[in-house]
């Protein structure tokens, strides 16, 4: 994997725009053993409390980890926001 915390954050933010009432605030990123990297993205403004979406992704390309993150970023926010 090869995205910075601020790409992370950045991606996220892009991802917020279609929801202007919410903010990317934090962003976390945790190399586990193996082939595996979680990510985890804080959400605020959805809720009362801020929410946190966690993403377990394979390592990869920059290219494929960030298209992957970017896909799956975007299906749970929908998703997360029809939950409301």
């Amino acid at each position: 994997m090869a995205l910075a915390h601020q790409e992370i954050t950045k991606i996220g933010g892009d991802l917020v725009r279609e929801f202007p009432h919410l903010t990317v605030e934090f962003v976390s990123i945790v190399a586990t053993e193996g082939d595996r990297v979680e990510v985890m993205v804080r959400v605020n403004g959805c809720h009362a409390q801020r929410c946190s979406l966690m993403f377990n992704l394979p390592r990869s390309d920059k290219a494929s980890f960030e298209r992957e993150l970017r896909t799956l970023l975007e299906r749970e926010l929908r998703n997360h926001m029809r939950r409301q």
